[in-house]
């Protein structure tokens, strides 16, 4: 059996390595290069790299690299890219820290070890103290991370994000509630499409749970200029129905969606986008109720959402003949199975009378 040799020391074309406690240094045209202790350094020609605990990063004409956990990095001229599972890494290398920080938050929430919200908070620790990450860096991420189908660190990251940045005034609460609320629905809706049980269990835990808090501390906020208040609520309603719906949950989803009704009827009396939220919000009760097979309910509220569009302004004419006509089709399909025509009745009667 051969066995294992240290390399020992070689000279080649004018290089000499010597290896001696572990170092090994060599020289050659200039280029100098030394490890001691699992660190690489080297020069030559104004470039510098470095490895440590099996992360390497290097400079040369501003461009640097860094990989870590497999992951590589790079920036140049103020350029991000990234070959590992995101396309998308801010500048700053000290950013490279919250790549770990999401992983831990993720394998928490993934396998349910008890360490979850301390793990969420370890990232919203790092993003408070790390300069480096503006808004629109942890929105890049947030939408790369979607995009790529990593939603466990997207929804990380955002709670981290709604915790960093409360709202800075009664109005912008709204705004905030919108946009937070929009981000979470994408990717709550993307984890309930994967259908698997866990990963619709975070769904509800991480996403639905966190829309319902930002709706309920909304409702406790005062000062709020009442359109904004209106419109801002009625997004977060919307949104919540339809993750619901497509969990299953069909009464959750029409009581939801009943919600939004009083809601246009008590802060948009009198305004042109009442009939316009009514038709909405009938049409989808009617689908929900044919969903189950409540053919009769399903035509009471296809009836009642035709009539809100008639009376609705005609400020978007083209939206709202696309929503008549669909109300429409499923009024005919409900009742071409209520009332079937009559030839097909006696069709079947006859067949009946001959067996």
């Amino acid at each position: 059996m051969a066995s294992q040799q240290e390399p020992g020391p070689s000279t080649k074309d004018g290089q000499v390595s010597v290896t001696k406690d572990g170092q090994v240094s060599s020289t050659k045209d200039g280029q100098v290069s030394t490890t001691k202790d699992g660190q690489v350094s080297s020069t030559k020609d104004g470039q510098v790299s470095s490895a440590k605990d099996d992360q390497v990063s290097s400079t040369n004409d501003d461009q640097s690299s860094s990989t870590t956990d497999g992951q590589s990095f790079s920036t140049k001229d103020g350029q991000r890219s990234t070959d590992g599972d995101s396309k998308f890494v801010p500048k700053s290398f000290r950013c490279l820290l919250l790549y770990p920080a999401l992983l831990r938050a993720e394998l928490a929430i993934q396998t349910r070890n008890g360490e979850e919200q301390k793990s969420i908070r370890g990232v919203l620790q790092f993003l408070t103290t790390c300069r480096d990450l503006s808004r629109e860096d942890i929105s890049r991420l947030i939408a790369d991370f979607t995009k790529s189908k990593h939603l466990v660190r997207a929804l990380v990251l955002l709670h981290a994000e709604i915790a960093l940045r409360p709202p800075s005034s009664p109005d912008d609460t709204a705004i905030c509630l919108e946009e937070r609320t929009t981000k979470i629905f994408l990717v709550t809706r993307a984890l309930i499409d994967e259908k698997t049980q866990r990963k619709r269990d975070i769904a509800v835990e991480y996403g639905i749970k966190k829309i319902e808090d930002l709706l309920s501390d909304f409702r406790q906020t005062k000062g709020i200029i009442p359109c904004i208040r209106a419109n801002a609520e009625m997004t977060c309603l919307n949104d919540l129905a339809h993750l619901y719906q497509r969990l299953g949950e069909q009464k959750i989803t029409r009581r939801y969606w009943q919600e939004g009704l009083k809601l246009a009827d008590r802060k948009f009396k009198g305004s042109e986008l009442k009939n316009h939220f009514r038709g909405y919000l009938l049409h989808n009760i009617g689908a929900s109720f044919a969903t189950e097979g409540e053919l009769k309910n399903a035509e009471s509220y296809f009836l009642r959402a035709l009539d809100s569009y008639k009376h609705s302004s005609d400020s978007a004419a083209e939206t709202k003949q696309r929503w008549v006509e669909r109300c429409e089709v499923n009024l005919k399909q409900v009742r071409d199975v209520l009332y079937p025509p009559k030839s097909s009745r006696s069709k079947g009667t006859t067949t009946k009378k001959k067996k």
